[in-house]
């Protein structure tokens, strides 16, 4: 009778330490690769779960500086793994060196391009070792191999590999002769669906909120007083954003967007709370600002465009206060980003990036994109250093008139956001150190556009020629920290990093936070980052223990 599979890694290393089929060398390889990775998840491997898909995440977040390796080093280490999961018993999908069959050999080397070999070559081997034929193929196979990568593989990109896999053999279909001629269905992205899903909700709905933006920026306060002064076009958007949320959490949750066929359905109490409920169940019971701040849009939206009687207004402004905790401080997120920077080295490695970038920008230099994308990635972090301003800031800087000399040519170079174009809305001026200022002018001499009528004047533009989102670089400075560093760290965790630099260096210097961050009000600064001085008193308090207790042992020997 076979033995069940392994559930954790201790089981996986006491199996492969028994197997006497393996040579001596390869069971001490093997065995140091699961030592390796445990190190790596800083847990006993008794505690490591076995299953591909809970270690595949796993692995995700474990960088090659973690455990001292270069990168293909790390892909070894996976390799490795997975095929000691494979040799105790655990189900898995990976690469095999055995022939295949006539039929899938005699197909598989009709593909004359290498994007098709590679792209095809996981799919052909799995449907050659569960016996199916060529002619076979159809969508209900490609769900399988779906299936079976999401199951039971080490690969990080399962999803994309199934993809680029179906569209290979689509073409292959048509440019290949003598290629079975079963087309398969293209698989969608959870983004895709979740974005067909939005669009299935009625445009009126969408006509009759543009009404509502149109309506408060050209009426005057009601009756209620509850519009003053007409409201920015930022904060329509805004509005309009968080409907959209609603919309989005509505569609996760599996709802019909069709039923809703105006905003008044869209936006009735008992909606807006399963909206809101479907949210916060998502990301584990977390509460965010951005909650209350979804259910006032609601609120306000029912209370001056929609006439809503008292009675579901007062169900609405119910669940803003059950969801408004009034502190939220930093998210746990952040907060993980933060501890990174215990260690000075890490710190080091951040500081170090800017400069790193830049020289592979310069090395690999040849007119291209790639060039010119990792010198602003370069550019955008050695800003978020030394002007720890939010993202939308950053990304709508300008070349042509958002950095000047305040204090005359001889002074330093400064940063400036005016009042009217700043998140915080409140003008800022950073002075820029002499690194910073180098930087910027080599980037702008180098691989930005001249500054000319007519010329994108943005710092960091997008192929269309308007700035990018602050969402698209967080997408591209995320993983390029992350490959050089190994450290998870976001443009927003930057105004954290500097808040935690500051405290340290002088506890209680909260006003000094405040300034730099643009924040309104002192109360921000100490509640948001208060937990950090409390952290450096208690290193501070250790420290003292540590000398006292130093002391105390002199006298004695003495």
């Amino acid at each position: 009778m076979e033995s069940p599979p392994p559930a954790t890694l201790a089981e996986v290393f006491e199996r492969i330490s028994e197997d006497r089929a393996l040579s001596p060398m390869r069971r001490t390889d093997l065995r140091s690769v699961l030592r390796r990775l445990g190190r790596a998840f800083g847990e006993p491997l008794s505690r490591i779960s076995a299953d591909p898909p809970v270690l595949r995440e796993r692995l995700r977040h474990v960088h090659p500086k973690h455990l001292g390796v270069k990168p293909r080093h790390l892909q070894h280490l996976r390799t490795q793994l997975a095929y000691a999961l494979e040799r105790t018993g655990v189900p898995i999908i990976r690469a095999s060196p055995r022939e295949l069959s006539p039929l899938w050999h005699s197909l598989f080397h009709s593909l004359h391009r290498l994007d098709f070999r590679l792209g095809l070559s996981r799919f052909i081997r799995f449907c050659d070792e569960r016996g199916i034929p060529p002619h076979e193929v159809d969508d209900d196979v490609s769900e399988r191999f779906r299936i079976g990568l999401e199951r039971h593989s080490m690969l990080l990109k399962h999803l994309t590999i199934h993809r680029i896999a179906c569209r290979m053999w689509n073409r292959a279909v048509t440019e290949i002769e003598g290629w079975p001629q079963q087309i398969l269905t293209m698989p969608r992205t959870p983004n895709q669906m979740l974005r067909d899903s939005i669009a299935a909700l009625p445009e009126n709905v969408w006509e009759e909120l543009d009404r509502y933006a149109e309506w408060r920026q050209t009426a005057g306060p009601d009756e209620r007083g509850s519009r003053n002064a007409p409201p920015t076009k930022a904060s329509l958007d805004r509005q309009r954003s968080q409907v959209r949320s609603i919309a989005r959490a509505l569609a996760g949750s599996g709802r019909d967007l069709t039923q809703f066929t105006s905003l008044s359905e869209l936006l009735r109490p008992s909606v807006v709370n399963a909206a809101i409920r479907h949210m916060i169940e998502s990301r584990g019971g977390e509460l965010r600002e951005y909650d209350a701040k979804i259910v006032r849009t609601a609120y306000l939206i029912n209370r001056d465009w929609l006439g809503t009687d008292d009675r579901d207004l007062a169900k609405i402004e119910a669940l803003r206060k059950q969801i408004d905790c009034g502190y939220y401080g930093i998210r746990e997120q952040s907060l993980a980003a933060l501890r990174q920077f215990e260690s000075e080295d890490n710190l080091k490695l951040l500081l170090g990036l800017p400069d790193k970038l830049m020289q592979e920008a310069r090395t690999g230099d040849r007119g291209g994109r790639r060039a010119t994308v990792t010198a602003q990635s370069a550019l955008a972090i050695e800003l978020l250093l030394a002007a720890p301003m939010k993202t939308g800031d950053l990304v709508r800087l300008r070349h042509d008139r958002s950095f000047n000399c305040l204090d005359g040519p001889s002074g330093p170079l400064y940063a400036v956001i005016p009042k009217d174009e700043s998140a915080v809305h409140k003008e800022q001026a950073y002075a820029l150190p002499e690194h910073t200022r180098s930087l910027l002018m080599e980037c702008q001499l180098r691989y930005m556009p001249p500054v000319q009528p007519g010329v994108i004047p943005w710092l960091f533009p997008k192929k269309s020629g308007g700035c990018k989102s602050g969402h698209a670089l967080r997408q591209q400075l995320k993983p390029v920290i992350f490959r050089h560093t190994g450290l998870t760290m976001t443009p927003q965790q930057f105004r954290h990093l500097a808040a935690k630099l500051i405290l340290e260096a002088e506890p209680g210097a909260f006003e000094l936070v405040r300034q730099l961050l643009g924040q309104s009000r002192y109360e921000t600064a100490r509640t948001m980052y208060g937990h950090l001085e409390t952290r450096t008193a208690v290193r501070q308090y250790d420290q003292l223990l540590s000398r006292l207790a130093k002391a105390t042992h002199s006298n004695l020997g003495a």
